[in-house]
């Protein structure tokens, strides 16, 4: 049976419903980015991502995949508490984002070691919380 994870477990491809496909609920660049103090780039705020999510609740919407890979300061134990908060099936990344964020952390990895991370992301989960991505962002090259 095909299913969809997300960061309180797998569920039905039928449960998704109306699903915005693309956003940054919470994380932002990476400290060594020149961007890292952006307001735009930055979502800190839990409390303004459970508003956002109640509104996209409210018009319909039922799932929403969270691009922050791990890069973009990713925080899967707080997507999980705000999927719990709101109701909303949240699907988290793995992957990268753009090279001014991901350089660092690529620069000395191989393709065998970043595939590795981004498998054990989605079959393990995130570190230690246990919490796997539902889906893998890539750029192409």
């Amino acid at each position: 049976m095909a299913t969809v994870m997300t960061v309180t477990g797998p569920i039905a491809p039928s449960q998704l419903g109306v699903t915005y496909a693309h956003e940054h609920l919470l994380g932002g660049p990476p400290d060594w980015s020149p961007d890292h103090q952006d307001p735009d780039l930055t979502m800190i705020s839990a409390e303004a991502a459970v508003k956002e999510l109640e509104i996209f609740k409210l018009a319909g919407g039922q799932a929403i995949v969270e691009m922050s890979p791990s890069d973009y300061n990713r925080q899967p134990e707080q997507l999980r508490d705000l999927s719990a908060t709101t109701g909303v099936s949240i699907i988290m990344t793995t992957g990268l984002h753009k090279d001014a964020y991901s350089y660092p952390l690529t620069a000395g990895a191989t393709i065998e070691e970043l595939a590795s991370s981004f498998t054990k992301d989605v079959v393990n989960g995130v570190g230690e919380t246990g919490l796997r991505a539902g889906v893998v962002k890539a750029l192409p090259a």
